[in-house]
């Protein structure tokens, strides 16, 4: 677990000129502008799992906050490389064996 904290450190380092998205050649193709990180909160919170997970009081507390500090969220500056969903599911090893 520690070298993948430390290969996630190392992701973190790599920054870029601006926020988007890679496309199929990973190329940055859709710049993130004003309350688009409001807007992929609010996905994710509609998203079948959170509604399974979480409360609407609690979807409806955690919106609410989005939108209240939505001004400080906008000035946080950083452009990094970032993986939502990191799982054991998505993490890829090479095979090693031992005697």
């Amino acid at each position: 677990m520690y070298q993948v904290g430390k290969a996630l450190t190392n992701i973190q380092k790599i920054t870029f000129q601006v926020s988007g998205f890679f496309d199929q050649q990973l190329k940055i193709i859709a710049s993130t502008a004003d309350n688009e990180c409001i807007k992929l909160a609010r996905r994710a919170l509609e998203h079948k799992t959170a509604k399974i997970v979480l409360s609407e009081e609690l979807i409806s507390r955690i919106t609410q906050l989005l939108y209240k500090y939505d001004n400080l969220i906008q000035k946080i500056n950083g452009v990094q490389l970032v993986h939502g969903d990191f799982g054991p599911e998505n993490i890829l090893v090479n095979n090693v064996s031992s005697i």
